[in-house]
């Protein structure tokens, strides 16, 4: 099905950040892509307010459209957020997670441990990205979903271009215990490893938001 002229500002846009090909504070021209993309500008700025909403651009009036450049106060917010919404979505993905949810963060496992062999930082914040989002999905609650959509796609952005990781084997081992936790049903075990995780991506990003 062909897509919607603002559907494809929104791709281009997401998959240039996504690739690195824009970088945080990078400005979005308009002009640039109404010519690129050959959209009205009344598409572009309609895809760059719901890129706005979903966490990828800061629009600032008189100035603009940038790719979201945080500091390092704003990324400590995003995780305290991110911790409070993934304590909750967990618990309720113990109760509801059914077996292909498992079966799919189980896939999901294998593709991160095959990663020791030729580890990227794009691949693996596809993979991170995409087994928190399961559980969040596994929870039934579409407030998880909505708000956790958000906080996901500015972790991956904040990953991409802050997180100088050289593996993934500490937060492969956190994501195994995740699991773990929601296939024995256990509460407890499972807010203790989104808690692990979560100290651990952010120690990450603190130390390479340091070295930037």
């Amino acid at each position: 099905m062909k897509q919607s002229p603002v559907q494809l500002v929104y791709d281009d846009i997401r998959n240039k950040i996504i690739r690195r090909q824009m970088f945080p504070g990078n400005r979005i021209i308009e002009e640039d892509l109404a010519q690129e993309l050959g959209t009205s500008r009344t598409s572009i700025r309609s895809a760059l307010q719901q890129l706005r909403q979903d966490g990828f651009v800061e629009i600032i009036p008189n100035r603009g459209s940038f790719v979201v450049q945080p500091t390092l106060e704003d990324i400590i917010a995003l995780y305290d957020v991110r911790l409070t919404l993934e304590s909750g979505a967990i618990k309720a993905a113990v109760e509801n997670a059914t077996d292909d949810t498992i079966r799919y963060l189980e896939h999901n496992l294998r593709q991160q441990l095959e990663l020791d062999k030729n580890f990227s930082i794009s691949a693996y914040s596809a993979l991170n990205r995409d087994f928190h989002w399961q559980i969040a999905k596994a929870s039934l609650n579409p407030y998880y979903e909505r708000f956790l959509a958000e906080v996901y796609n500015k972790v991956e952005v904040y990953m991409l271009f802050y997180d100088k990781s050289i593996d993934n084997s500490y937060s492969y081992s956190s994501h195994k215990e995740m699991l773990t936790a929601i296939c024995e049903r256990d509460l407890n075990r499972a807010e203790a490893a989104v808690i692990a995780d979560n100290e651990k991506a952010l120690a990450d990003i603190r130390y390479s938001f340091a070295s930037v």
